[in-house]
């Protein structure tokens, strides 16, 4: 009998398709947590789709109990889309943090 795939294994191997599609089976089907939304937004970033990527951080931060460090990480999404004022912006509502500063 084949066993499942878990999401270690699709991101250990690069694969973020596979990824991507575990993780918003599990979100349709009642695991719509902040973790699945986390994955899910670093799943999409690494896939080069950042327009999603996006729409997928500013939902988080919307979230109540999403970690701050969810505005660094929208702020590089809204860097590498080209929004250096936004990017900034968001980034400065996050913690201290090297990625920050980069």
């Amino acid at each position: 009998r084949r066993k499942l795939p878990k999401l270690e294994d699709f991101v250990g191997a690069r694969d973020y398709t596979g990824a991507v599609t575990l993780l918003e089976f599990e979100r349709a089907n009642k695991k719509n947590d902040i973790q699945t939304a986390m994955w899910i937004s670093y799943c999409y970033f690494h896939l080069g789709d950042y327009k999603r990527c996006l729409k997928e951080y500013k939902e988080l931060s919307q979230m109540k109990g999403t970690p701050p460090e969810v505005w660094v990480y929208l702020g590089c999404v809204m860097f590498f889309l080209g929004m250096y004022k936004e990017a900034e912006e968001a980034c400065t509502k996050g913690p201290n943090s090297k990625l920050q500063n980069r």
